[in-house]
This record gives structure tokens, C-alpha cells and sequence, in this order.
């Protein structure tokens, strides 16, 4: 235990010394970041698991355990790839071995609760986790799920709660990792920072997935706070121990628009869009694309997103309201856009008042013109503790367009604080 907190304590110390220093960090590598492991192929290993399972199942009937093992792995190939069909699958084998099983099964119910976490069917994914823990107190899968579906429901002192228990029973680097976006959730970016550094320092060989996820949300904390060079290597290290990672290809594109390499990042968002067909990096991509060399492209790729878009919110459970949100805020706006943007925000905080959802209700209140509604809106999103530059550039633009240009002042220099380079 000496050991983790001398550790801790060099974390707490690099976090510090980096988020202070803003784009102005050095080229030095980071010993924190750097993964001291040799890659293992992680993504392989995985799909050999899988196909022996499957080709065990073709053969003689698979047994409750074998068919929630074959659920965990389908989820894991789902967060690997984000090819929502894995998370069908694990649905379905899930329910076969409940079924096999008529006993305690907290393995097949896991899955389940993953697979509704997916399709945003938060509470259920809480019950599900819930009936777990009174089966195991301190399953750590299910506190896991508590921590990331409370945060999505903006219930942040359930996740909280859920996070230091997570810690105490077990403090690995997926522990720490989960407790740090409790704290960027609460706008504790320092304390954020640390737990991520943590974690990685405490990080053991054969968990690559998690390791390359981990520096991913490091570099999108150091990134949402103007701290460019940081966020680089994390992501550059994250796809070290993962080729082809999508979401660190996608804050390498991040990176990379906010230099003002637009060519570069638009290849960079479409590679992650590749790997993935996640909507949010095609987003990236044609927003990107629409200040680059070729600016013809951007309209194209708004249209594909668009249409995705529009497909998934209406033919699947897993639902894009927010992505198509954006797209109509964001690719040629205007007041019917706006409205369409209002209807669905709103459809969204029916299912969750998280920060993220009042804040893009914010945009299409300001955009549709309904500014008092706008400021009630991003208020809440305040109100949680976020502390995003952005939130408080849209603050200062309602607050300007209702003629209060002190309090719009304000906001525009806690934007400034917040991220020197300014908000997305």
C-alpha cells in the first residue's frame, strides 16, 4: 500500500505540473503515460476467444457460464470495435444462460446490464446492477455500471458514492479511471488528472484495452483544457498500445484541428470513423473538412452524417438524439434546424439530465431564440459542476443576447480560464 501512495503522490505531483502548464508543455516523454509493457495483441486474443467459444457452441450446447463468458467477450468486442450488433449478441447468449441457469447468475445479468447501459436504458441498467450487488456486495462489475449509469443520469453523488466504493474494494487502474470522470463530471479537473495518472501508474500487463482507454480520457481531459501537447502524446501513446484505436485516433484529430492542420485532422477523424462507423468522429470529420483545403467536401460529409443520423435515431435502440442535435446546430443552421434540435433535446432529458444533454438544449434554445428557456438550460448544465469552456461560451452569448454584457463578460473569462485556446 506504501507503494501505491508514493505513487499517488508522484501522480498528484505530474498531474499539477501539467495542467498548469497549458500548450506550453515540453516534447519530454512523460513516465506516467509511457506504457512500460510490451503491446500485446490484445484484439486478436480476443477474437480467438470468441471463435473458440462459437465453434465450442456449433458442436455440443455451451453452458450457462461458457454463454455468459461468450456475452462478456461480445461486449468487449463492441467497446473494442463500436459495431453496435456485438452488443445484440451478448444480449441474446445472456439470456440463454439465465435460462440455463435458474439459480444465481450476477455474470449473465452483467452482460445485460452493459447491454442496456448501450440502448441508454439507464434505469434498468442500475436495477440490473442493483439486484447483483444483493447477490455479491462487492461485485465490481456492477458498482462499475452504477458509477457510468449514474453519471449519464446526472446523478453524480450516487456515482460518487459508487466510485469510492469501487477504490476501496479494489484500487486498479479501472477503479481509478472510473472515480476520475466522477471528478471531471463534478469539475474537479485536478483531482480528475490525478486519478488517471494514478490508475496508469498501478497498471498491470494483459489489460491493453483498458491501459490504451485510460490515456485516451487523459488526453481528452488535457485536451478540453487547452494543454495540446499532453493530450498529443497520451493519445499517440494510447495508439502505440493499440493500432487503430478510434478514440484515440479521433483526439489526435482533435489535436490537430485546434494547430489549425485541418487536412491532417479530416484523415485523422475519417480513420477513426473507419475503424468504428461511431457517428460522433464523422461528426469531427465533416466539421473538420468544412475548414480545410478542400471546403466542398465538409457539406458532403454533413449530409452523410445527417442521414446516419436521422437512420439510427429511428431504425435502432441505441439512439443518437444528441449526435443529430449537433448536426442540426452545427451544418447549415437555421430556425427550423433549431426547432427540431429543441424537440429532440428535450426527448433526451427525459431519459437523463446530464450535464452534456442541458448543454446542447442550450445551443438549440439559443439558436431557436427562446434565451430566458436557453439560460435555464445551461444553468443546469453549470449547476452540476462541469467545467467545460464551451458551457461557459454559450453562458456569454445568452447572457449578451438578453443585454447583460457584464455577466456575459464574466462568463467569456471563466471560457478563457477554463481552455486558453477556447472552447470546441
Amino acid at each position: 500500500m506504501l507503494a501505491v501512495v508514493t505513487l499517488a503522490a508522484v501522480a498528484l505531483s505530474f498531474a499539477l505540473a501539467l495542467m498548469s502548464r497549458g500548450s506550453s508543455t515540453s516534447g519530454a516523454r512523460d513516465p506516467v503515460v509511457r506504457y512500460r509493457f510490451r503491446p500485446d495483441p490484445h484484439a486478436a486474443l480476443l477474437e480467438q476467444q470468441i471463435a473458440f467459444l462459437e465453434k465450442k457452441q456449433l458442436t455440443a450446447s455451451l453452458g450457462a457460464a461458457d454463454l455468459a463468458d461468450l456475452g462478456k467477450l461480445y461486449i468487449g468486442e463492441a467497446k473494442r470495435t463500436g459495431d453496435l450488433k456485438w452488443y445484440d449478441q451478448a444480449e441474446g447468449v445472456a439470456h440463454q444462460s439465465l435460462s440455463a441457469m435458474k439459480t444465481s447468475n450476477p455474470h449473465a445479468k452483467m452482460v445485460l446490464a452493459q447491454v442496456e447501459e448501450s440502448r441508454h436504458q439507464f434505469p434498468r441498467a442500475i436495477d440490473l446492477a442493483d439486484e447483483v450487488l444483493r447477490e455479491k456486495p462487492s461485485h465490481l462489475g456492477a458498482l462499475s455500471v452504477l458509477i457510468t449509469s449514474n453519471l449519464a443520469l446526472g446523478n453524480l453523488a450516487e456515482a460518487s458514492h459508487s466510485a469510492e466504493r469501487l477504490v476501496n474494494a479494489r484500487p486498479d487502474l479501472s477503479a481509478y479511471s472510473q472515480r476520475a470522470l466522477v471528478m471531471a463530471a463534478l469539475g474537479r479537473n485536478e483531482e480528475a488528472v490525478f486519478d488517471f495518472r494514478t490508475g496508469l501508474s498501478v497498471e498491470d500487463f494483459g489489460e491493453a484495452q483498458e491501459s490504451a482507454f485510460v490515456r485516451a480520457l487523459l488526453a481528452r481531459t488535457y485536451l478540453r483544457h487547452g494543454n495540446l501537447t499532453a493530450a498529443d502524446e497520451a493519445a499517440r501513446e494510447a495508439l502505440r498500445i493499440i493500432p487503430d484505436y478510434p478514440l484515440a485516433l479521433d483526439l489526435v484529430g482533435q489535436v490537430q484541428e485546434q494547430t489549425g492542420d485541418f487536412q491532417t485532422a479530416t484523415r485523422s477523424f475519417d480513420q477513426a470513423f473507419t475503424q468504428s462507423r461511431q457517428l460522433l468522429y464523422l461528426i469531427h470529420e465533416a466539421r473538420a473538412a468544412s475548414h480545410g483545403d478542400t471546403p466542398a467536401l465538409g457539406p458532403q460529409l454533413w449530409a452523410q452524417a445527417e442521414a446516419l443520423a436521422r437512420s439510427e435515431v429511428k431504425n435502432n435502440q441505441y439512439g443518437h438524439r444528441l449526435d443529430l442535435c449537433r448536426i442540426l446546430l452545427d451544418a447549415a443552421p437555421s430556425a427550423e434546424r433549431a426547432k427540431e434540435a429543441v424537440d429532440l433535446a428535450r426527448q433526451e432529458i427525459e431519459l437523463r439530465q446530464n450535464a452534456e444533454v442541458y448543454f446542447v438544449l442550450a445551443r438549440a434554445l439559443l439558436q431557436s431564440g427562446e434565451l430566458v428557456a436557453a439560460r435555464r438550460a445551461i444553468q443546469e448544465a453549470l449547476l452540476s459542476g462541469a467545467q467545460e469552456a464551451e458551457y461557459f461560451s454559450v453562458a456569454a452569448q445568452i447572457e449578451k443576447k438578453l443585454s447583460n454584457p457584464s455577466r456575459a463578460n464574466f462568463y467569456l473569462k471563466r471560457a478563457a480560464e477554463t481552455n486558453p485556446l477556447g472552447s470546441e
